[in-house]
């Protein structure tokens, strides 16, 4: 093969190359648009998370000394609520810093933002507690409430820092478990809702659009989140995700077996969203990159 059919092969294969590049480059583009979308569709569902059956005992919320200082507790819950005037329902950052500066610029937030911050303060303080969702129905953006569960006197007590209420159940406090429980008996009218006070937060259970004892047919709990977050979260959309780790209560009958299948699909969305498609997106986008830098650089050797 002379010389001018030898140069002439090589460009064949340059070009084909290259045109492998930037279809391999403009793959990853497009699926990097898919992750996008697919977060975003999760997120308005607040169903983003790895979600696992409600374990017993909470282990891994239980690690320290707690404070059972339900005086403290309930002053904590009224400065939430004094400190947010009004309702917004923008989205809002996830870390405790941005969330405060957030709400320092005169911002509103709704009841996930108000369970978040509420959340903070308490961990600020050394309580136990965790974050409640309430679902009438899975995968619905209506119908969903977010409230606070505190650890006092050896049993979760429901604190709710958006209308500033509490539960009872008989002469004893009651938590999120305890109305799903007489929800699904029928008798959730022995639920006995206590209004703690004015705040300058101006939403009120009376006003709200269903009963609240009704809404719980399905909870899911967060851990609380850490006070101290990285760089990364801070700076990056990641302050916008709440935390990963879901964990979910089965309900009884044909209800519990139709949830588990859910979630089973969201954990599997979750794992596709987390782990295969930026992996594919990497591998495609690096290719790419690479068919097309190093025959450059090897031309510029030659």
């Amino acid at each position: 093969m002379n010389e001018a059919a030898k140069n002439q092969t090589s460009m064949r294969q340059y070009f084909l190359s290259k045109r492998l590049a930037v279809a391999l480059v403009a793959f990853a583009f497009m699926l990097t648009a898919l992750w996008a979308v697919l977060a975003c569709v999760l997120y308005d569902r607040q169903m983003i998370g790895y979600f696992t059956p409600l374990p017993d005992g909470f282990p891994e919320w239980s690690a320290g000394t707690p404070t059972d200082n339900e005086t403290l507790a309930l002053s904590l819950l009224s400065e939430t609520m004094n400190t947010v005037k009004r309702v917004d329902n923008a989205v809002y950052p996830k870390d405790y810093e941005s969330l405060e500066a957030h709400v320092a610029r005169g911002k509103g937030l709704i009841c996930g933002g108000m369970a978040l911050l509420y959340s903070y303060k308490l961990t600020e303080h050394g309580f136990r507690n965790r974050i409640v969702r309430f679902r009438r129905e899975l995968q619905s953006t209506y119908d969903t409430h977010a409230s606070v569960e505190v650890y006092l006197h050896g049993r979760w007590v429901l604190l709710d820092p958006t209308f500033h209420i509490r539960l009872w159940r008989g002469n004893k406090p009651a938590m999120s478990l305890d109305l799903m429980q007489e929800l699904y008996d029928g008798t959730e009218d022995s639920i006995h809702i206590q209004y703690l006070g004015r705040t300058r937060y101006p939403t009120r259970v009376s006003n709200y659009y269903i009963d609240f004892r009704r809404l719980p047919r399905h909870l899911e709990y967060l851990a609380p989140a850490s006070l101290r977050s990285s760089w990364l979260v801070r700076h990056t959309p990641l302050r916008y995700f709440p935390t990963l780790r879901v964990y979910y209560v089965v309900p009884p009958g044909n209800e519990g077996v139709l949830t588990e299948r859910v979630y089973a699909a969201l954990d599997r969305e979750f794992l596709l969203m987390t782990v295969v498609l930026p992996v594919v997106i990497l591998l495609l986008g690096g290719t790419g990159l690479w068919l097309l830098v190093v025959p450059l650089v090897r031309s510029r050797r030659c």
